[in-house]
């Protein structure tokens, strides 16, 4: 009920310090708020480009760069 209210969420874990419930949207302390699905589209955006992935795209523009320059 207290983050239903627009409560701060550092009282579940000081972490959260100046983030906060509001209208239903996860807010920050410069007043950004996020929705659920803007949450969810960011970690899969993060998961997208995880170390294996730049590993492999470094390999792959490697093997561009020396197949361009075959004669």
């Amino acid at each position: 009920m207290r983050i239903y209210k627009g409560m701060e969420l550092a009282s579940i874990n000081p972490k959260w310090k100046g983030w906060r419930i509001d209208h239903g949207e996860l807010t920050n302390e410069a007043g950004i708020s996020l929705k659920p699905e803007q949450i969810l589209m960011g970690y899969a955006l993060m998961e997208i480009n995880s170390e294996n992935e730049r590993v492999l795209k470094t390999k792959i523009i490697q093997t561009a760069r020396m197949l361009r320059n075959l004669p």
